[in-house]
């Protein structure tokens, strides 16, 4: 191999290098956000629980190490947490068997299938795109009249007899006032969150351009769902960015420039 041909080798490996630095920095705003969700609600308190899982501590004072006595607990028939122990696993694979596919296995293939194929005649077109997000958006402005009006109205009716009858109703009308309050602020909250992917499926995405604020939008929506613990919000916003992401990707490669 002549001289020419090792350098020109070397030249298109480092080429190949720096676009993969580039592509890699240019999708870090994209991943870093989720990475910080995870580590700050998943690995940090699972770090916690296994150093609490060694010790005995009722919340109030220092924890107080006691090796393997949890353990020995809930293995003990005679213990209070040996039922309690085994209803909650049973409760928490419930819950992966559920929350698994619909957060990570059904946004993957989708993610694929928009990779592979795309958004312009591929495997989700127009109409589908903005199915979405009517979808999505009408999923919390629904779930906002119903914490705005259900919910209040039971408050303002039985929830006094209920709480009362269990010894809550502590402070009389004001508590159950302020928990109305709560709610009402809460669902106003959650439907002016909605009303945008609503707007995005019937003007924003007839644009030739895509708006960086409105992907910035849905992640913030995707955080505040995960934050409520909205699992179908956390879906379906996933699902609304992906969506938008991909159409960000296919008008820049239809004007020439790089996705």
């Amino acid at each position: 191999m002549s001289t020419t041909a090792i350098g020109a080798s070397l030249e298109q490996r480092r080429s190949n290098s720096m676009k993969r630095r580039e592509s890699i920095w240019h999708a870090m705003p994209y991943i870093l956000p989720h990475f910080i969700i995870f580590a700050i609600f998943g690995i940090i308190p699972i770090v916690f629980v296994l150093y609490l899982a060694f010790t005995k501590w009722n919340m109030i004072g220092d924890p107080q190490f006691i090796g393997l006595g949890n353990f020995a607990r809930i293995f003990d028939p005679d213990s209070y947490f040996f039922s309690l122990f085994w209803r909650d696993l049973w409760h928490t694979l419930i819950f992966v068997v559920i929350s698994v596919p619909l957060t990570i296995i059904i946004p993957l293939l989708l993610a694929v299938g928009l990779e592979k194929k795309g958004l312009k005649g591929g495997a989700l077109s127009r109409t589908a795109e903005r199915a979405v997000l009517l979808a999505v958006g009408a999923y919390d402005v629904v779930m906002a009249a119903i914490t705005v009006f259900m919910y209040a109205g039971w408050f303002r009716g039985e929830s006094y007899a209920v709480l009362e009858s269990r010894g809550l109703l502590r402070e009389g009308a004001e508590s159950v006032s302020s928990v109305i309050y709560v709610a009402q602020i809460y669902g106003f909250v959650v439907a002016a969150v909605g009303v945008v992917p609503i707007v995005i499926a019937l003007r924003g995405m007839r644009a030739a351009t895509v708006s960086r604020g409105v992907m910035a939008y849905l992640g913030a929506c995707m955080v505040f769902s995960l934050l409520t613990a909205d699992l179908l919000g956390v879906v379906g916003y996933s699902l609304c960015l992906a969506v938008y992401c991909a159409r960000n990707k296919a008008i820049r490669l239809a004007a020439g420039r790089p996705a």
